[in-house]
């Protein structure tokens, strides 16, 4: 995807070819390349115990989104499941509500057993 939607407007993705010319390949983003270009030549040229510190801070960041990244899919995927039972629940509900049969709500229609219907 070249442009992600953020809560400040829309982010340009700067890996892609597209985004990499928006950014740095206009005369405006000429300084902004400099300043990449010359922060990437800087950190060849640190000491080793830097460069150490600097791969271990970015092996961090990069731990800790995956670990966010997975909470999230994880919490996602846990609400999309309560939410179906909540539909499953609803449904039964209003087909009891209609008079179809229990054993049929629930066999036929939605899955719950017939214990969770007697206490709906």
């Amino acid at each position: 995807m070249l442009i992600h939607p953020s809560s400040s407007g829309l982010f340009l993705n700067p890996f892609t070819d597209f985004g990499f010319r928006r950014l740095f390949g206009e005369k405006a983003g000429k300084h902004l390349l400099k300043d990449f270009l010359n922060t990437l030549l800087q950190l060849g040229s640190e000491s080793e115990d830097r460069r150490a510190v600097y791969a271990h801070s970015l092996k961090i960041y990069r731990d800790n989104i995956n670990t966010l990244n997975s909470a999230t899919e994880k919490a996602w995927a846990g609400g999309k499941e309560a939410g179906l039972i909540e539909g499953k629940r609803i449904t039964a509900i209003e087909m009891k509500a209609d008079g179809i049969p229990l054993s049929k709500i629930a066999h036929q229609y939605t899955g719950l057993s017939e214990d969770d219907m007697t206490t709906l």
